[in-house]
């Protein structure tokens, strides 16, 4: 009788309350027999959060009804025939189940639970969780097949309020990289409309080749470089340097033009680290800000770290190149191997725009790194402590593996002939190339150490380049191969010379010193294998990652307004572990 009485005796209760504390309701926490809550919610524009207060194997019966009576038939009830096709239930027969699952029942207990099994696929946190690696190691495929067929009545909580912006940084490597973390995300969370911001000659090289139908809710934007008609630039730096200088007014005026285009207001500012601008700008719209660190954790340290640097170091200890072993993970790091700008303030546009952005990070509702906790716990814990939430999510090549470019000058076969261990691989990115002089010493260099080599040379270097090699992080990464990890060794003073080259290039790949090095390297690269694993840590920061970037109605706790980070850091990820369920996103219709 008290269920014949649902939904109308708890609508009058829910008026009587809004009435009396002057405050609609946000969120319907309730138990999960109220079926009726997932219309109730839509009507109120809330939350609704069911818990379920008993076992996992009864749920998924509920929420199979339709499934186990269509593969069932009455023949299968009457043979009392075992539930071997739904996971978990070798063993079980109809009989074992609750009332009015295998069969339905007219009695209103039993019709309340048929109608909750179809209703809680419409819960608000409906899960982005990847459920592919749970059908491969549970061969759920079939299962899932089945179910999204009888599942076809259920729909989805409209969540049509969900706008990402995702701003890139278009020089470097820096915009590929968070396209793809934009990729992988969006495919988990076909309702929320992405809107990527770079310039019109980045865009058009990351979006290059990309199937459409893949990007249907990713929407690429272009935002001005900063550069006048018919500019020449004088040398490869000066291009950033004017779009720094652009900034954050061209993405502000490209975002206006998504939410005008969208209709949706900005609920999370996805972005390059270095957009340090976007603390206050995701402040103004009441927004998240989710950063992504694209090198590793000891560059990010430094920058979030310049001012105690500067302080400690002063100008004696830049000057003298003292160690930096007052801060964590930096022992044998010296002023001159860190990224410019750090040790001594400079005054260009870009190393202006780290130190602005090492003073922004801590404000952001988390930051993202392309990087895995193993790589260097002291320097995760440090981040861990300066951060409202730290998600290593890489390294990218396992997490976000990527196809190969065509292997247009036969560099595979000829490798598969070599013996394990003995090619040098050259390389130097996209920004900055070394002089002519220091090619020349390092062609030298090989020739007469007779290693076989790849080297990924990309044209003529042009005329005005800057001299050496090293750029950004280069020379603290240097620093870090070769005295925090011992998987690498530097140039003598950073420049390439015919012998200094001959030497380094023996001891790593014909010295006892090599060896030991290469054992190292598999060490790293096993820890980085399981953190990409299924169960691996970056796996599980994804995950959050994914929550963070795409929940809707999302409480926004801005530093300022509280005091303890740690306590910050454990709402977020206790608030998104809650919240996630096993739901694959091919229940999305991707076309409607």
């Amino acid at each position: 009788m008290f269920v014949k009485a649902m939904p109308g005796n708890y609508k009058t209760a829910i008026d009587e309350a809004v009435k009396n504390t002057g405050r609609n309701v946000t969120c319907l926490l309730t138990d999960a027999f109220f079926w009726f809550c997932a219309d109730l919610a839509h009507d109120l524009h809330a939350k609704w959060v069911p818990l379920w207060t008993a076992g996992p194997h009864s749920i998924l019966a509920h929420v199979s009804t339709d499934l186990i009576r269509e593969t069932l038939g009455p023949d299968g009830v009457r043979e009392n025939r075992e539930i071997d096709f739904l996971t978990g239930f070798s063993g079980v027969k109809p009989s074992d189940l609750p009332e009015g699952v295998a069969e339905e029942l007219e009695d209103p207990f039993s019709s309340m639970l048929h109608k909750m099994g179809a209703a809680l696929p419409r819960d608000h946190l409906k899960g982005k969780r990847r459920k592919e690696e749970e059908e491969e190691e549970e061969g759920e495929g079939d299962y899932q097949k089945r179910c999204l067929q009888n599942a076809a009545n259920m729909t989805v909580c409209p969540s049509d309020d969900r706008h990402v912006a995702v701003l890139a940084f278009p020089y470097g490597t820096h915009a590929a990289p968070l396209l793809n973390l934009v990729r992988r995300t969006a495919a988990d969370a076909p309702e929320v409309i992405f809107s990527f911001f770079s310039t019109k000659k980045s865009n058009a090289s990351v979006f290059a080749g990309l199937d459409e139908e893949q990007l249907f809710n990713i929407r690429p934007y272009d935002v001005h470089d900063g550069l006048p008609d018919n500019y020449v630039p004088s040398n490869a730096l000066e291009p950033i340097g004017m779009f720094v200088k652009a900034m954050p007014g061209n993405y502000k005026t490209a975002i206006d033009e998504a939410v005008k285009n969208t209709g949706r207001n900005v609920t999370c500012l996805l972005t390059d680290a270095f957009f340090w601008f976007c603390a206050d700008l995701a402040h103004d719209l009441h927004a998240k800000w989710v950063p992504l660190w694209t090198a590793g954790p000891h560059s990010i340290l430094a920058h979030v770290s310049t001012d105690l640097i500067r302080e400690t170091l002063g100008p004696d200890g830049v000057r003298e190149n003292r160690e930096i072993d007052f801060l964590t993970g930096f022992s044998g790091v010296k002023p001159s191997d860190l990224p410019e700008g750090v040790a001594e303030e400079l005054e260009d546009p870009f190393s202006s725009m780290l130190h602005k952005m090492g003073a922004a990070l801590p404000r952001a509702t988390a930051v993202a790194i392309n990087s895995f906790a193993a790589v260097h716990p002291p320097i995760a814990h440090e981040l861990e402590c300066k951060f409202q939430l730290l998600l290593n999510v890489g390294p990218f090549i396992l997490t976000m593996p990527q196809s190969l470019p065509a292997d247009e000058d036969g560099c595979l076969p000829w490798l598969n002939t070599q013996e394990e261990g003995s090619v040098v691989y050259i390389s130097f990115g996209s920004v900055i190339m070394p002089p002519p002089h220091e090619l020349a010493a390092l062609a030298e260099a090989l020739e007469e150490t007779k290693y076989a080599f790849i080297w990924a040379f990309r044209g003529n270097p042009e005329k005005q380049l800057p001299q050496g090699p090293f750029f950004g992080d280069q020379s603290l990464n240097t620093a870090t191969l070769e005295h925090v990890w011992g998987i690498g060794v530097g140039l003598e003073n950073g420049v390439f010379t015919k012998e200094g080259t001959v030497k380094v290039l023996q001891s790593i790949m014909s010295s006892e010193n090599g060896k030991v090095m290469r054992q190292k390297i598999v060490e790293l690269k096993d820890s980085a294998m399981a953190a990409a694993g299924p169960e691996g840590d970056s796996t599980k920061n994804f995950r959050t990652f994914t929550d963070i970037v795409t929940a809707s109605n999302y409480e926004i706790i801005h530093p300022q307004h509280h005091g303890h980070r740690a306590g910050f850091r454990s709402k977020i990820v206790g608030a998104f572990d809650a919240a996630r369920t096993k739901f694959s996103r091919r229940h999305h219709n991707h076309k409607h």
